[in-house]
């Protein structure tokens, strides 16, 4: 994806052609730019007064708000060895939002939780026949 053009080059595009210097499609070529750039320029500018860029949508609101990640925080310190389906269950009976597994994942990621168990190896290394001598 291309990056917008600058508020700066929207302000002498439409400069230019208030100016009277071309038509609409004069101007686009001038300025490099294709018709339908600079007639929705020319649309912004009609409707809200400016032409400066607008402010980018950052995409769907995010499922779990603070108190969530507090929530889910609290829990797994808590129980440090939950699954991820019982954080889910967890989170869904105390917030009373429906969420999938992998956003758990995604927001144990962001609150720097590893997600690694202790294996029946591991406890097998704790016994004394098993520790190395030193």
């Amino acid at each position: 994806m291309t990056a917008a053009y600058s508020t700066d080059l929207r302000e002498k595009i439409i400069a230019s052609y208030e100016a009277g210097e071309g038509t609409q499609q004069e101007i686009a070529d001038f300025y490099n730019i294709h018709l339908s750039t600079f007639k929705r320029i020319y649309k912004q500018l009609q409707k809200t007064g400016s032409v400066a860029l607008a402010p980018s949508q950052a995409g769907r609101p995010a499922r779990i708000d603070e108190e969530g990640y507090l929530l889910i925080k609290e829990y797994v310190l808590e129980k440090p060895d939950a699954t991820l389906a019982e954080i889910k269950e967890h989170y869904t009976n105390r917030k009373n939002t429906i969420i999938g597994v992998s956003v758990i994942g995604r927001a144990l990621q962001k609150l720097d939780f590893r997600r690694k168990k202790k294996s029946s190896y591991a406890s097998e290394q704790e016994r004394e026949d098993v520790k190395k001598k030193e």
